[in-house]
């Protein structure tokens, strides 16, 4: 459940930075807050559309409360949580603790998604026409910062909310908060992704859910700069970790500039999102053009060919200065300058470079890239018009991705070190693939509701499935057939009920070992094997105990050999007799010839227990709709 603002235009939604939040994200915040929580304490959101934060909190003894300047977002809030305290005011406008009648020697908690939007921006500038009234000594460009300010100003204790991660680790913006930072100290956090917030957010940024508790040292911006984030996706990160292009070379246009035939321009650069959308080298001088001193020419060669690698980048560097290793491109730096000369052959005067093997140029390249990102390379879907690319991460040994080592598909399967031991027939992938997850997907926003009756998105299995619709390359007709075919299987015929699926124990029988006496029994786990037509590529069910309850657990592991692997091309990949190179990923590729894979996989996952066919069957109502 999330109550989206359907009552807003995206004009409205637009002007005043109206992203409703995903109940997922709603239950971070309260599990951050939870050991702050007095009895005394109140909870605020001061911009709380239509109440999504109070979700479930009916139970709740401390005072909640709601104000939002949408009169009709709190007349929603008002039916579906009548036990929240509400106003519809302006939150930045006279802002005191009296406007919400909390009292001086209450403990103020402030939780939300707080409007964020640069009321100065050219960007969509036509549509910024609505003006918020704003106290003077809070009013900034960005309303995101005007309401962490109007925190301070209602002298909250604890502050649990989403905000631009943009807010904290681009100096000017962390500047601006001088008042904030210097009472509150940031405790914890989590990095999401904007895209996630259904189909409002059009350009892909960093939010934190920002825990800060009062402190008397506060925090300065060194403090920020070795802390430690960690994102939803399990990965952790300091901006201390890596140098940054700015250090290097002038990154805005200077105020003056020498006009010669033979400058040099390049467009300015603000952080990773900007080069995303803008140009690099110019062909002629404009305003927001900078002169490139020759001298740094190969810094300036560095971030063009860092565009063109952009897509490795996750989102959370978005709002970062573009990252470099200095050292390291020292190392690799021929490799970038060969590249750059043959794309811009006017660069030729500026360097003497030997001939090298285009191959070998761009094998290096992608070599430094893996090297700079270490465990933060992007690992999504690459989706082509023709076919779609899985990440396998070849040198990750846990997890639901793993190579592994056998004679054939009916033997035990072992771990296997590859960055030690050569690939050799062998080898395998072993997939225990999924189809849905509680995070939000940013690339397919639609959810459904699971047997459990929890808000469940498109992942994995289900996210491939769906693309594979979205590019025709699977009809609607077909999908319509396999829920058709998981809706018919009866009860008793289910895996998890299936009377040649059972665990079978044996009797027990005396043993000593020893000298002491033990009774042994010999316990038999089934394992069922489905073969797709394509050579040793299978699905193999494991049936084993529920560990948290009473019955049997079958689980579905897609696995195929190693020589069906592609690069970030679709090319075939020629693994053998050679070891994973760090962090190496290679593709299992997706297409025509072999999407039964996923859609027999959605027809075995159907019939593993009830709980899955109900899943499989929404999920597919779910893709016939939305894809």
């Amino acid at each position: 459940m999330t109550l989206q603002p359907k009552h807003l235009t995206y004009k409205q939604i637009f002007n005043n930075g109206a992203y409703y939040t995903p109940l997922f994200y709603v239950e971070k915040v309260w599990e951050f807050i939870k050991p702050y929580i007095k009895e005394n304490s109140v909870i605020l959101d001061s911009a709380c559309g239509t109440g999504n934060f109070f979700y479930n909190k009916n139970t709740l003894k401390n005072k909640l409360i709601g104000n939002d300047i949408d009169k009709k977002a709190i007349e929603l809030l008002n039916i579906n949580f009548p036990f929240v305290q509400t106003y519809n005011k302006n939150a930045l406008k006279n802002v005191s603790r009296q406007q919400y009648e909390i009292k001086d020697t209450e403990h103020l908690i402030i939780i939300g998604n707080p409007p964020y939007n640069d009321t100065t921006s050219q960007n969509k500038k036509k549509q910024k026409k609505e003006i918020i009234e704003i106290d003077n000594d809070i009013k900034k460009r960005d309303l995101g910062i005007s309401f962490l300010l109007s925190y301070e100003k209602l002298n909250a204790d604890v502050i649990c909310i989403l905000h631009p991660l943009s807010y904290l680790i681009k100096k000017i913006n962390f500047n601006s908060l001088k008042e904030f930072n210097k009472k509150y100290k940031l405790k914890d956090n989590l990095i999401i992704d904007s895209a996630t917030f259904f189909n409002n957010s059009k350009n892909s940024f960093p939010i934190i859910i920002g825990l800060y508790v009062k402190d008397k040292k506060g925090m300065d911006y060194d403090y920020i700069f070795n802390y430690e984030f960690k994102t939803i996706d399990g990965n952790v990160f300091k901006l201390s970790d890596y140098e940054y292009i700015g250090d290097f070379i002038q990154k805005y246009p200077q105020a003056k500039k020498e006009i010669k035939k033979d400058n040099i321009y390049f467009y300015t650069m603000r952080d990773i999102n900007a080069l995303k959308r803008n140009k690099t080298f110019l062909s002629e001088n404009i305003n927001n053009a900078v002169l490139v001193n020759p001298n740094k020419l190969d810094y300036y060669i560095y971030v063009d060919i860092f565009k063109e690698h952009i897509d490795k980048i996750p989102y959370y560097f978005g709002n970062l200065d573009i990252i470099i290793n200095n050292s390291l491109f020292e190392k690799y730096k021929k490799y970038f300058l060969y590249y750059g000369i043959n794309k811009y052959p006017n660069l030729k005067k500026y360097f003497k470079i030997r001939k090298l093997k285009d191959e070998k140029v761009k094998e290096k390249i992608n070599e430094y890239f893996n090297k700079l990102l270490k465990g933060h390379l992007k690992m999504n879907l690459i989706v082509n018009k023709n076919y779609i690319l899985v990440p396998i991460p070849l040198t990750t040994h846990t997890g639901k991705i793993r190579i592994k080592e056998r004679d054939n598909i009916y033997g035990y399967g072992n771990p296997t070190k590859t960055k030690s031991i050569p690939f050799s027939q062998k080898h395998y992938v072993e997939w225990q693939i999924g189809f849905d997850s509680k995070q939000p997907n940013p690339n397919i926003p639609a959810t459904f509701q699971n047997y459990k009756g929890e808000r469940k998105y498109l992942y994995e299995l289900s996210e491939v499935l769906c693309y594979l619709v979205k590019n025709g390359l699977v009809s609607k007709n077909e999908i319509v057939k396999i829920r058709e075919f998981v809706k018919n299987i009866k009860r008793d015929n289910l895996i998890e009920r299936h009377p040649d699926c059972k665990i079978l124990r044996e009797h027990p029988t005396t043993e000593q070992i020893n000298g002491l006496n033990f009774e042994m029994l010999r316990i038999s786990y089934p394992q069922l094997i489905y073969k797709f037509g394509i050579y040793e590529v299978i699905a193999e069910i494991t049936i084993k105990e529920k560990q948290r309850a009473v019955g049997i657990q079958p689980m579905l592991y897609i696995c195929f050999p190693i020589t069906l692997l592609v690069n970030e091309n679709g090319d075939p990949l020629n693994l053998l007799n050679r070891t994973a190179k760090t962090k190496e990923i290679a593709y299992f590729k997706i297409d025509n010839t072999n999407k039964d894979i996923i859609l027999k996989s959605f027809e075995i996952f159907g019939m593993l227990a009830e709980s899955h066919q109900t899943d499989v069957e929404r999920i597919l109502d779910t893709i016939i709709n939305y894809c």
